[in-house]
């Protein structure tokens, strides 16, 4: 039947007779919205149906009107205004007037209270100080304006964005939880054991069989139920002397059964597939098919996606990008399709980059995991923060807050302020949660290419380990004998320079005879000897002093040299030991663990560098480029050319200017005192200063967290960065090399001034030790102890210990770069070095080869160091008390993470959630959620509020059953749903009997299925489906979404295609400022928390949105043009193709006669003769324009 307007009017919507204001604008435009019966009875449209605009305003107007009669009509708050109170009324009252005015006063003022609804409507000596729904009278709101006669709170005025807070609730009914007394004391115990008792949700699941039907069922019913489900539906059924409702026809139940699980009509192929299968498994084929079709995963992703408060932007003021957050919408449909067990998709969403086996993508390998976690980075960011305390802890309450509804079904962001006023949680539980948080923070992950490179990193680590060990011994091997003979060059080439004739061949011959010493050797320590006297850290620096003692000094005179180098040694190592110690040490990179390194990726290799590690060359004469002396993380050119697949986002703001994905090393948390901060580096980098964790840097007022230098001559040295403004305040430092210059942190310090060189008594450590007065007291002992000096770092080489390690590897530096010295032949040992060098950095090459440059990048969790929230007296970030141990929710039984654990310990927290059967609300609120959508209503109405405030079960025995069957499905969603969608219930018709209406009128037992209304994506798409325009392309990046003129505001993107190139709505870019207008009208909920149960409303925008949306008059051509290509179709052919396409079935002889009459009647309206019409795109167009506004095209029955 023809629908245009009947008694769901307008696409839905009961406009109340011709005097409603939506008709009489529509009759000013020229269009007669008055419904005519056709010769069968069915309502057609009479008049044109010209494309006619109508005006934003008026829409506006009218949508806003009737939505205001509908809320005052409501009366009762809704759950979502009671939240709204106890996460942001409750809170801002206790913060801003409790000390005065509630009953822990000390001295209740002017006799007012406001920590209850009761005292407050009441009110003080001056008379209430609220009136629900009428600000401007609200004494509370004059007070906070500054507007009358009292001035609150009298200390000052309160921010701006308070006063809107306040008065928006005021104007809203200020909505107050029934029975809400006084707000209770953070510091007060609650019976939370009481309550965990005494609510159903906390119980364990119990499986209750169903019992068997009452003597005398009629045999029709007890064969009515075939399965479990049907079982308890019908036992609840029988209670209230009802009956089901009778079996839909095979028809309704597959256009039920398609939108349910792919969100598309049934084509006029699959219905007469379905109608020819006489196998008897025809129900469960067509189940079978719909699981299998990646529609799927698209269409129940969109339910998932709904959860997480699913955004490609961050809204506020500019809606800056929320780079490649469509990488996690792929992922979740990814997931769906290939039906990824529940209990692991709520591990990866929780602690996916921490499983040690990540689950990996099929086709391509990449990490599927760790995708998830982005799940914890879609909210809304404010771009620059006055207060960055306060930001970070409304950003962690959005977390909170989707992570405990969508996972548990619970408030748990209620007890951000105070112990929940209702449910078994306390004000320790959320603290609790947000130190899991806290020790966390975001990144960019290079998701392709992380584990592999990773992998590549463990090898090269390995690989290294053994080719120090082996260039090493090759070393040791050939210096060996130069080390032993040392003495006798040392004392032989003093001969020569003692005797004032050090370039005197002769002279250098004769010595060398005299010792029987090779010459060339011999000239090479001379030559460097004359070099070192004027190095103090070298070496040989005290041997090259005694060669200037004329003589043959005794050991007053050897003394007399070596006694002042001592005395500079130990004031350098003095001044370098209390070079830190006006410095507040933050972090020490030389002296971290290995299990406490957090970098992004690899390029800072698998832990720090240690004393005596080097880096490889090419060079034949010097295979070592560099030999570590201290500890450190250490870039690592392994990872050098990393790039950015082409599609992929890279941060932006400030922190756009260069690519920090996978190169990047983050300290411990520390809190700053001065904020004024030291970095010791060597070589170019960057250093970003994530402070409370904000990073959407963007204008004037964080800058400073953002530091650069060029490398210099890579030496070690300090770098400020000037925080100073931010003092108090909690940060982290994140570094990265600038391009692919070689980069070592060392420590970060706090300090007023310049701190000195720490690192400047590392080179004489080992002189001021193993030169000592006793060992070095006569000639031929200090010639011995400069030979042992060098000999103890070739041995320490071997075992190294870990004591003296930087002393060592300095002197084992100079030892490797001055072989010459220490071998007869330098071109031989040097070939030998170079062959063993060679073969070894042929190894390293081929491992270095094997790192993959380019990947995509996708948001994720990165796991920072062990920190816990301490709590916020009354949700103020600013008064902070006892610290909370991470762990689950003590109604839960949660344990404390283990302190041994380095990181977040988000991954025991996930475990707690799915292990072991302890939880009870995990299964059961995923049941229900299904529940939800395949029937329209959960077992539990209030999907994401199990607690004491939500509702609850119709059917506990049912959910409970459900529960359990899904766990031990091995929680499997697609199982879950095909039994329920094969069930005897799903498979009821939508006709309801009278006498079901009147026992049950909100058939809240399932007498009958229930009518919906599609959502607007399913709306959507299946007017692309129809008109042939549907681009079934398989995931991939949004296209941008499309926007009207009218839409307008700061951060503006580019507007995208009309028809969004065609792509299903789950494909279309979703931007927190600037989202589809169609999408709104139709109840796609804003992406700010998680709306489990989206709204379904009726309002004169939806049918507007129907009748003038340049989309659905284009889609209606496009179908038109469809319609018409049909050339082996005559009229009433098309008719009935447009009919089965839209609405799953063949028109009737009236509607179709109806239709051909209207294509015949407007052909005229366009001057065509009564041949021409039904040929002429035109009429056709306003055909299918009709059929878009039925009520069939947008219900399911």
């Amino acid at each position: 039947m023809l629908e245009f307007l009947d008694d769901m009017r307008l696409g839905g919507i009961d406009l109340g007779g011709s005097e409603h204001p939506l008709i009489l604008a529509m009759s000013a435009c020229g269009i007669n919205a008055k419904p005519v019966l056709s010769a069968d009875g069915g309502p057609i449209m009479a008049g044109t149906m010209k494309r006619i605009p109508l005006l934003l305003p008026v829409v506006l107007l009218l949508v806003s009107a009737d939505l205001s009669a509908a809320d005052k009509a409501a009366g009762k708050p809704t759950v979502a205004q009671l939240e709204h109170f106890e996460k942001v009324i409750r809170p801002l009252l206790a913060r801003r007037c409790f000390s005065c005015h509630s009953k822990s006063a000390k001295k209740l003022k002017a006799g007012l209270r406001l920590d209850t609804r009761k005292w407050a409507l009441a009110g003080g000596e001056t008379g209430p100080a609220l009136v629900p729904g009428d600000p401007d009278k609200s004494l509370l709101v004059q007070a906070i304006r500054y507007d009358g006669d009292y001035k609150m709170p009298p200390a000052g005025k309160l921010p701006p964005e308070e006063i809107r807070i306040l008065t928006e609730w005021i104007r809203g009914g200020a909505a107050w939880p029934a029975g809400g007394g006084d707000t209770v004391d953070p510091s007060a115990p609650f019976d939370l054991d009481a309550r965990r008792k005494s609510h159903w949700a906390w119980q364990p699941v119990k499986v209750v069989e169903p019992r068997p039907l009452p003597e005398g069922t009629p045999e029709k019913l007890i064969s009515w139920a075939t399965s479990p489900v049907d079982q308890y539906v019908l036992e609840q059924l029988l209670a209230r002397k009802l009956v089901p409702a009778p079996d839909a026809d095979k028809v309704t139940w597959l256009r039920r059964v398609t939108y349910d699980l792919t969100g598309m009509p049934p084509t006029p192929a699959e219905i007469d597939a379905f109608a020819g299968d006489r196998t008897g498994q025809a129900d469960q084929k067509v189940v079978d098919r719909l699981l299998k079709n990646t529609r799927f995963g698209e269409h129940w992703a969109r339910h998932w996606l709904d959860l997480v408060r699913f955004a490609e932007s961050r809204g506020h003021e500019s809606d800056y990008v929320s780079p490649n957050a469509w990488e996690y919408r792929d992922y979740v449909i990814r997931a769906l399709n290939s039906d990824v067990a529940y209990d692991l998709f709520l591990v990866e969403h929780v602690a996916g980059d921490l499983l040690p086996t990540p689950r990996r993508n099929p086709a391509k390998g990449f990490n599927e995991s760790i995708l998830g976690t982005g799940f914890w980075h879609l909210g809304d960011w404010c771009h620059s923060p006055v207060d960055v305390r306060q930001d970070e802890a409304d950003r962690r309450d959005n977390m909170i807050d989707v992570f405990s509804k969508t996972f548990l079904g619970l408030t748990v962001s209620c007890a951000r302020c105070h112990d929940h006023k209702f449910d078994a949680i306390s004000q320790a539980d959320y603290y609790a949660l947000s130190g899991f948080l806290k020790s966390s923070g975001f990144r960019l992950v290079r998701y392709e290419t992380i584990d592999h490179n990773r992998q590549v990193a463990s090898r090269l680590a390995e690989s290294r380990q053994q080719a120090r060990r082996k260039l090493y011994a090759a070393i040791r091997g050939e210096i060996a004998a130069g080390l032993a003979n040392l003495p006798a060059y040392l004392l032989s080439a003093r001969d020569v320079i003692a005797a004032g004739s050090p370039d005197d061949a002769a002279v250098q011959v004769a010595a060398a005879n005299a010792r029987k010493l090779d010459v060339q050797r011999l000239k090479r320590v001379i030559a460097h000897l004359l070099a070192a006297e004027k190095n103090t850290l070298d070496p040989l620096h005290a041997w090259a002093r005694l060669c200037r003692v004329p003589g043959n000094p005794d050991a007053e005179a050897v003394a007399a040299v070596l006694d002042p180098l001592r005395k500079t040694w130990a004031d350098r190592r003095a001044a370098a030991g209390s070079a830190l110690a006006k410095s507040r040490m933050l972090v020490d990179f030389t002296r971290m663990e290995g299990r406490r390194w957090r970098q992004d990726g690899s390029s800072f290799r698998t832990g720090p560098v240690e004393p005596g590690d080097f880096v490889l060359t090419d060079n034949p004469a010097q295979p070592f480029g560099q030999v570590f002396t201290r500890g450190g993380a250490a870039w690592d050119r392994a990872f050098s050319g990393l790039a950015v697949a082409d599609g992929s986002e890279n941060e932006n703001g400030k922190l756009s200017g260069w690519v920090r994905a996978g190169r990047t090393i983050r300290t411990p948390t520390f809190q700053m005192k001065t904020g004024r901060l030291w970095h010791l580096v060597a070589g170019g980098g960057h250093a970003f200063a994530s402070v409370n964790s904000h990073r959407l840097l963007h204008g004037p007022l964080h800058g400073r967290t953002v530091a650069g230098w060029d490398a210099g001559d890579n030496r070690p040295r300090w770098i400020h960065q000037d925080l100073s403004r931010l003092a108090g305040h909690e940060a982290h430092i994140e570094f990265s090399s600038r391009g692919d210059n070689p980069l070592q942190v060392f420590m970060v310090v706090e300090s007023d001034r310049q701190p000195g060189d720490p690192f400047a008594g590392d080179a004489v450590g080992a002189f001021a030790t193993r030169l000592d007065a006793k060992q070095a007291d006569t000639l031929p002992n200090a010639a011995a102890a400069s030979a042992r000096l060098l000999k103890m770092a070739a041995d320490w080489s071997r075992n190294p210990k870990p004591n003296d390690a930087t002393e060592q590897a300095v002197v084992l530096d100079w030892l490797v770069r001055h072989l010459p010295l220490l071998v007869a032949n330098p071109a031989a040992s040097e070939m030998k070095l170079s062959i063993t060098a060679r073969g070894l950095l042929a190894g390293e090459k081929r491992l270095v080869g094997e790192v993959r440059k380019t990947s995509r990048l996708a948001m994720a969790m990165w796991d920072g160091s062990a920190v816990n929230q301490k709590l916020f007296i009354r949700g103020n970030p600013k008064q902070r008390g006892q610290e909370v141990p991470r762990r689950m929710l003590q109604a839960l039984d949660g344990k404390p993470v283990k302190v041994t654990n380095p990181g977040s310990g988000r991954l025991s927290l996930a475990a707690e959630l799915v292990l072991g059967g302890r939880n009870p609300l995990v299964a059961r609120v995923m049941v229900n959620r299904i529940w939800h959508h395949l029937f329209g209503r959960g077992l539990v109405p209030t999907v994401d509020n199990f607690g004491v405030q939500g509702q609850a079960p119709s059917h506990p025995e049912l959910l409970d059953w459900l529960a359990d069957r899904f766990r031990r499905d091995r929680w499997s969603v697609k199982t879950m749903i095909r039994q329920l969608v094969l069930s005897r219930t799903y498979r009821m018709s939508s006709r309801a009997s009278a006498e079901s209406v009147a026992a049950d009128p909100v058939n809240v037992l399932l007498h009958s299925m229930r009518v919906r209304r599609l959502q607007g994506e399913a709306i959507r798409d299946a007017m692309l489906s129809v008109s042939g325009r549907l681009d079934k392309a398989y995931l991939g990046k949004s296209v941008p979404v499309y926007l009207s003129p009218h839409m307008i505001g700061r951060g503006r993107p580019k507007s995208g295609p009309m028809d969004g190139n065609g792509r299903r709505t789950i494909y279309i870019g979703v931007r927190r400022n600037f989202l589809s207008s169609m999408m709104l009208a139709f109840d796609t909920p804003q992406p700010f928390s998680t709306v489990g149960r989206r709204t379904r409303s009726n309002v004169p925008a939806q049918a507007l949105i129907l009748m003038n949306d340049p989309f659905v008059v284009g889609q209606a051509g496009l179908w038109a043009k469809r319609l018409l290509a049909l050339e082996k179709l005559d009229t009433g052919g098309r008719i009935d193709s447009m009919y089965r396409q839209a609405f799953g079935r063949r028109p009737s002889d009236g509607e179709r006669g109806a239709a051909a009459g209207f294509l015949v009647e407007q052909g005229r309206r366009y001057g065509l003769t009564d041949e021409q019409g039904p040929r002429d795109p035109r009429p056709w167009s306003d055909l299918c324009h009709v059929m878009f506004n039925a009520k069939e095209f947008i219900f399911i029955n």
